[in-house]
């Protein structure tokens, strides 16, 4: 009774922070390895949205906003360089931000020499598409960011119009802690095309997200849209973005949500659609395995273990959360059931890969440790030190309305954070019973 009582003593508050406008997506500031900081993105019909860097104080148990930047279309994702803090995509609607994405510096340069025709930045009439449906409410798009101290952008916005993107900022620019700046501009690299030439027809694609490959930051990304997948490539320092492979089905990708790469062999990349698991060789986007009826509803989000290899865990629509082995995928290695809802996000902890966080429309977030399909040492599977799989804690009360996101922070493998879709954000602790249980 007095262990119980002594984790109740200190376990930490849950902590609060209220945006002004609706939002849906909240994601760590990967890169950044002193702070527990996240970009929020707010999600608003009006031409008044935000994209928000707050950051946790474990001090003080505190959530700071650091800097506010206007971002006038509803942001959809955010998704975070994995080693650079000072870069990152948004995919937002298209119809408030021609005034912004004007001043981009892909707009205003010629080709690469190094990069073939197939760039975002070669020719007119990609400029003229994208500027026909820049309006285009139901339109997503996907825009490269980069945070820089406003001096440091006044600066290179009065260099030569020819150079390429890249070259207006030399390494320590792209590699400068974003935070180490008081005024801060968050500046367009350029934003991915919304035609495909390799499908040679003038077909608007929406983009909804974006993926960095771990294990290759500065070489590729792969971008998902309605019914299509996208592979693309960077030039040197971000000069240009060459679309190398594409495929659109509107049957085979019907209902596409989420995907991810795998972080332990290169060139794979796994993606969701309906209720289908698709496993693929990357750079030419061929198709190397799938899973069918891999839930009875949409899977919503899929997610690979950062420690086991083929381990990914999936969920749905059909309120369940599933754990599966890519070796042996003919039925899922554990299902777990506790949302009433839509099942929106389930990710594992970066470190320690037996705690898992999911939310749901049911306005819950629910921390698991799940021991038995996770990278744990076998001494915690044995005998007297088996540790049971268990729902470790439903956080039922922090939010009032669905909760679309939640994501572990970057620098610790205790802290994590959700956002609601009223603006509400809330930073959590494992509690330590658990956590020195996995320590010690």
């Amino acid at each position: 009774l007095s262990s119980c009582t002594s984790d109740i003593m200190y376990e930490q508050h849950s902590v609060f922070k209220y945006l002004k406008h609706q939002a849906r997506c909240i994601e760590a500031q990967l890169g950044e390895e002193d702070r527990h900081c996240f970009f929020v993105g707010t999600y608003t019909p009006q031409p008044e949205n935000e994209l928000h860097l707050v950051e946790f104080i474990e001090e003080t148990n505190e959530i700071l906003t650091r800097n506010v930047f206007s971002h006038p279309n509803e942001i959809y994702s955010i998704s975070c360089c994995p080693t650079n803090a000072s870069l990152l995509f948004t995919c937002h609607r298209g119809g408030f931000m021609n005034e912004v994405l004007s001043q981009t510096p892909s707009q205003k340069t010629s080709a690469p020499k190094s990069a073939p025709s197939t760039t975002a930045t070669d020719s007119d009439s990609d400029c003229k598409q994208t500027q026909e449906h820049a309006d285009d409410p139901s339109l997503y798009k996907a825009t490269l960011w980069r945070l820089v101290n406003a001096d440091a952008a006044d600066v290179a916005s009065t260099m030569n119009s020819d150079n390429d993107i890249g070259s207006d900022y030399n390494d320590e620019d792209l590699n400068m802690n974003p935070l180490s700046g008081k005024n801060l501009k968050l500046q367009p690299f350029f934003t991915l095309p919304t035609t495909s030439r390799i499908l040679g027809n003038n077909k608007q694609l929406s983009t909804h997200t974006v993926l960095w490959d771990g294990l290759d930051v500065g070489s590729h990304i792969m971008s998902l849209g309605e019914n299509c997948i996208q592979f693309w490539t960077f030039g040197d320092k971000f000069s240009s973005v060459t679309e190398e492979q594409c495929i659109y089905d509107e049957k085979r990708l019907h209902q596409l949500t989420s995907g991810c790469w795998d972080p332990h062999y290169p060139n794979r990349f796994i993606s969701v659609n309906s209720n289908t698991i698709r496993v693929w060789q990357a750079k030419d986007l061929k198709e190397i395995q799938t899973i069918e009826n891999a839930h009875k509803a949409r899977i919503l989000c899929v997610d690979h273990n950062p420690n086991k290899p083929y381990h990914i865990v999936t969920c749905s629509a059909d309120r369940t959360i599933k754990f599966w082995d890519l070796r042996n995928s003919s039925k899922p290695l554990k299902i777990l059931s506790n949302h009433s809802h839509w099942i929106w996000c389930a990710k594992f902890n970066r470190f320690h890969d037996q705690l898992v966080i999911s939310s749901s429309s049911d306005s819950n977030v629910a921390l698991w440790n799940i021991v038995s399909v996770s990278s744990a040492p076998l001494g915690e599977l044995e005998d007297n030190t088996k540790q049971e799989d268990t729902l470790t804690k439903i956080y039922k009360e922090e939010h009032e309305e669905s909760v679309y996101w939640a994501s572990w922070s970057a620098n610790n493998a205790w802290v994590f954070a959700s956002l609601s879709y009223d603006g509400r954000v809330v930073i959590n602790h494992v509690p330590p019973a658990v956590k020195y249980k996995i320590l010690l």
